[in-house]
């Protein structure tokens, strides 16, 4: 608990004193509340106000309620901060059973050691203006880590709740859920799964509130005029494809690959020396293992569809 605090006041501290870093939000809330005039026909204000996205959401409601942009600069600029550090400490304490391991693993996540590894979508360091992957991916971990540290309310209730922070998180974390809720019920072991549940409900009753209320400013489709067209979109796809720039779907090259082979030697190496030892720390482990396991599964078969539908193979 202390821990956490030290890296939620070090977050504050960081942000008064190194001031706001400019972010994509900040654009979108715009586009969104009609400070900046985009018609309603443009592509970036229909994708902001159709989007399922409590972050573009809260960011327009914090410009709309606050017209400086340093208010909401600073806001981003707290979260990207606590989406570096908390996850990492979270997760370096949780799987040692030592605190001073977490702080260890924070220290080491802020020197951007891990980005050497070329990783194309990583955890990043502050500042940085692309904010909405990066509080996703420490979203998704704090859950994953909380699962895997048998905190199963806290568990289902961010599970439930990734939809509205991070869609794209979504089928890892969605993987993960249920190969847990599997071995539960394989080992006719319901107890966990209840204390989940409830607060997983708790979620579902949060997420339509959203749901109903994000719906009311959804835009029609475009019909006609400057933004509609009835071309083929296909050659702008695949150019955008074949170019690289897509780090969401094309093939990575560099040393990721081998990154992503030692990740998968090293969790199942530590997985076998705990249950030879009989560590209390074998179930983080294994689960945060499943995790790592579900990511690379999901990700890969994701670059390889996009890579075969490029070249023309048919499926």
């Amino acid at each position: 608990m202390w821990g956490c605090a030290f890296w939620i006041t070090f977050s504050f501290v960081a942000v008064l004193i190194r001031a706001v870093q400019w972010d994509e939000n900040f654009e979108f809330a715009q586009a969104m509340t009609g400070i900046v005039p985009y018609d309603d026909g443009h592509p970036l204000r229909q994708y902001t106000l159709a989007a399922y996205n409590l972050q573009f959401y809260s960011s327009a409601f914090i410009l709309k309620s606050n017209d400086d942009p340093v208010f909401l600069y600073g806001f981003r600029s707290l979260l990207f901060n606590l989406s570096t550090v908390l996850p990492v400490f979270m997760l370096g304490a949780w799987t040692s059973l030592r605190t001073w391991v977490g702080h260890a693993a924070v220290l080491f996540i802020l020197m951007g050691t891990h980005l050497e590894f070329d990783g194309v979508y990583p955890q990043f360091v502050w500042p940085g203006m692309f904010s909405n992957g990066h509080i996703g991916m420490g979203y998704v971990l704090i859950f994953a880590g909380a699962l895997a540290a048998g905190h199963l309310r806290s568990a289902g209730l961010l599970l439930v709740l990734m939809p509205a922070i991070h869609l794209g998180q979504m089928p890892t974390a969605g993987l993960l859920a249920v190969c847990y809720a599997v071995r539960c019920m394989v080992q006719a072991d319901f107890e966990p799964l209840k204390n989940a549940v409830r607060w997983f409900c708790v979620g579902v009753g949060f997420c339509l509130l959203f749901y109903v209320a994000q719906q009311q400013f959804v835009l029609p489709p475009v019909t006609e005029g400057a933004y509609y067209s009835e071309s083929n979109v296909d050659s702008v796809w695949q150019g955008r494809i074949s170019s690289g720039r897509d780090i969401h779907r094309s093939f990575s090259t560099g040393n990721i690959h081998l990154v992503t082979a030692a990740t998968l030697i090293i969790s199942l190496g530590g997985l076998w020396s705990l249950r030879r030892r009989e560590s209390l720390l074998e179930a983080a482990w294994l689960w945060l293992s499943v995790y790592a396991h579900c990511v690379i599964l999901i990700v890969y078969s994701i670059m390889a569809l996009h890579s075969l539908i490029l070249y023309g193979v048919s499926l």
